[in-house]
């Protein structure tokens, strides 16, 4: 298959313009950009906001009160409500990890990036995990995971930290404070231990990249992992929770490896790496939502109409893949029967081939200007019901 880059994410919520507030202090190089999303550009049908950030990706917020809820037995502003109480539990320390944390994308940390601002447009809700305490109050040195949720939204996001709290300038002292204050206990439990050390020194996992993994939650993860290697081109590689294990995560990794070379290994190489993750976290000991993550999941499965060319509104949390020619996806997904629809902008030629991740609300989008004839591009429409 063609090579992917990932170059944009957008997101369903129920609160565009705050969330796009909390990315724009977490990257701190971003700003907001006008947005084309939609071919009619009338407001009651939707709200927008778009971020780009220095190093080129978009970030999308959309609330969409036009496409269809692909399962209406799970009323969305329900749904909405317990993933937010569920990840307040966490943010409160009344609980060890959300369900709906599976869904989170892993960025690097610029700069410029502003964490206590992050946290305060988040009502103090966020976590620092996986770190040493001692070494940032000591030598300012940072480690461990930050944690934020996306408000109105079934996901967060996370910075993987690296370097030392130096390099925030004047906001070092701030930023030390509201690492400290947010620290949490580590969820990753049953973590195989070594794996990280060695994707690390092997490229393939850098908290330096801007963006370096995205990471869905399925209820049937091994599916998954095998629809990034059949279908996206994707390497199976082993996970820290490789297998089932009761109290435990349960994840199955994909990485794209043909992305890791440097330019003389491999022209067509960015030289930067990225992962899928896809997992399915036990009812005990994390905090259990409902629906579970997993409930969700097959019940998407079963609603979703992609076959019919219908858009429903979950569609919008998307990942997109930016690939030279389209062509090839196309053709395997008919020679396969895998359902797929499209959309995107015919005047200028770019196509979105939408396809859904098995056992997720989550689906991915592979864009290009080359592979789709224009007659075949659908406009997007948010006052469309499909």
């Amino acid at each position: 298959m063609p090579n992917v880059r990932p170059v944009g994410r957008s997101y369903f919520t129920i609160e565009p313009k705050r969330a796009a507030t909390v990315f724009l202090a977490a990257f701190g190089d971003a700003i907001i950009v006008p947005q084309n999303l939609s071919a009619t550009r009338l407001p009651q049908c939707a709200n927008v906001t778009t971020i780009r950030r220095r190093t080129g990706e978009t970030f999308t917020f959309v609330q969409d009160g036009r496409k269809p809820n692909p399962v209406p037995h799970y009323p969305t502003h329900k749904l909405l409500m317990s993933a937010k109480q569920s990840l307040q539990r966490v943010g409160n320390k009344e609980a060890l990890w959300s369900q709906y944390e599976d869904n989170h994308d892993g960025y690097g940390l610029a700069d410029t990036s502003d964490l206590p601002s992050v946290v305060q447009r988040l009502n103090g809700s966020a976590q620092w995990y996986w770190a040493d305490e001692a070494k940032l109050k000591e030598e300012k040195s940072l480690h461990g995971v930050f944690r934020f949720w996306v408000p109105g939204s079934l996901w967060t996001s996370e910075f993987g930290l690296s370097g030392f709290a130096t390099r925030f300038g004047d906001r070092e002292e701030e930023t030390v404070k509201t690492l400290i204050e947010t620290h949490t206990s580590n969820p990753d439990v049953c973590r195989k231990p070594g794996l990280d050390s060695v994707y690390s020194s092997e490229n393939m996992m850098r908290f330096a990249d801007s963006w370096f993994k995205a990471t869905f939650a399925s209820a049937t993860p091994e599916l998954a992992q095998a629809f990034a290697v059949e279908y996206l081109g994707a390497k199976p590689i082993l996970s820290p929770y490789e297998y089932p294990v009761e109290g435990c995560h349960f994840a199955k990794w994909a990485f794209f490896a043909n992305r890791t070379q440097a330019k003389w290994e491999n022209p067509a190489s960015d030289g930067t790496a990225f992962m899928m993750h896809f997992v399915l976290s036990a009812n005990d000991p994390f905090d259990t939502p409902a629906p579970t993550t997993s409930k969700f999941g097959y019940a998407i499965d079963a609603g979703r109409k992609i076959q019919d060319n219908i858009f429903d509104r979950y569609m919008y949390d998307s990942v997109t893949l930016w690939v030279d020619d389209l062509a090839p996806f196309v053709a395997k997904f008919d020679t396969d029967k895998v359902p797929y629809l499209i959309r995107g902008w015919r005047e200028t030629g770019v196509a979105g081939v939408f396809v859904s991740i098995p056992g997720s609300e989550a689906v991915i989008e592979l864009r290009s200007t080359v592979g789709v004839p224009a007659e075949r591009i659908e406009p997007y429409d948010v006052c469309s019901a499909s």
